[in-house]
């Protein structure tokens, strides 16, 4: 596969790449899986003192660094993103929504999600769900962003009885994105 995707990957020096695939194996990777090939790509990306900052970036919210490469071995790419782009989706969940940062650290992939076009629409979806009464204040769930567009209209703005004001909340979110 990384042969295949990434073919640079391979014109590192031998001791680099046999240094980077040395940390995702003590990282608990399973070499047989695909995202053990996405973490040498992420690593090979990234040069030590990147990483260092990415790592910091997550302590800032309070993830622990035992957390912070869970998240990795989950989903690799969590820490390709820019500081900017965690930050935001950080704040998002933990600032505007109350939710525990663990919680993104135990469902990484959510990080990646656009915060114009996914992430923030329906934020203010689940805001007003829960400001309205419909959905418990202690609601988590990570369907309610990964679900696709179909899906999501499907399971929680058309079957309510609000679902027009709902709808139109939600793609007033959506058109100030575009």
């Amino acid at each position: 596969m990384l042969v295949r995707s990434h073919p640079k990957t391979l014109l590192l020096s031998p001791k680099k790449f046999n240094m980077v695939l040395c940390k995702v194996r003590k990282m608990g990777l399973d070499p047989c899986k695909s995202q053990f090939v996405v973490a040498i790509l992420a690593l090979t990306s990234m040069s030590r003192s990147t990483w260092e900052k990415k790592l910091d970036v997550y302590r800032r919210w309070g993830l622990s660094h035992e957390e912070i490469l869970a998240a990795f071995a989950k989903s690799p790419w969590f820490m390709t993103l820019s500081e900017e782009k965690v930050v935001a989706v950080m704040d998002l969940f933990v600032n505007k929504l109350g939710w525990e940062s663990s919680f993104i650290a135990k469902n990484p992939t959510l990080v990646s999600y656009s915060l114009e076009k996914r992430l923030t629409p329906r934020a203010s979806v689940l805001q007003f769900l829960v400001s309205q009464g419909l959905i418990e204040k202690s609601f988590r769930s990570t369907t309610f962003f990964i679900a696709s567009e179909n899906k999501f209209l499907q399971q929680f703005i058309n079957q309510r009885a609000e679902s027009t004001q709902i709808l139109k909340l939600y793609q007033e979110k959506l058109n100030l994105s575009r």
